[in-house]
């Protein structure tokens, strides 16, 4: 069997009062229409890059992770909502550790403020044959 992971990226924006989310770096060069689809693109990259998937995966699973991107552009206080076992929520913690700093959120008058997202890392298992 072989292991893969793969995520869709949720913004969730507690906060009627955003103007714009926190992006990934590089992603405040493109186009307003297309910055949150390049920090998605660029989430994934950097979790394929950067993942372990753990070898006795026995089954599939999903790990629902949430992560606040402060004023500072700072990963903090990621949590997990929704547990994928053990080891994949140990790995999906580790990758999110490892994250860069990003391009903080603003509100309507441009102040920067902390933005939530959850991204669900999907843990695969499919067979060799």
């Amino acid at each position: 069997m072989k292991a893969l992971a793969f995520l869709l990226f949720i913004p969730l924006f507690a906060n009627s009062q955003v103007g714009k989310g926190a992006l990934w770096p590089g992603c405040e060069l493109e186009d307003s229409a297309y910055q949150l689809d390049c920090s998605g693109e660029k989430i994934l990259d950097f979790i394929l890059e950067n993942q372990r998937v753990p070898q006795e995966l026995d089954s599939s699973s999903i790990v629902q992770i949430r992560i606040t991107i402060d004023t500072s552009g700072k990963v903090v206080r990621p949590k997990i909502i929704k547990s994928g076992g053990e080891k994949c929520d140990q790995e999906a913690m580790r990758i999110v550790n490892l994250m860069p700093k990003w391009v903080p959120g603003t509100d309507s008058e441009g102040h920067k403020i902390p933005i939530k997202y959850t991204i669900p890392i999907h843990f695969i298992v499919k067979n060799d044959d």
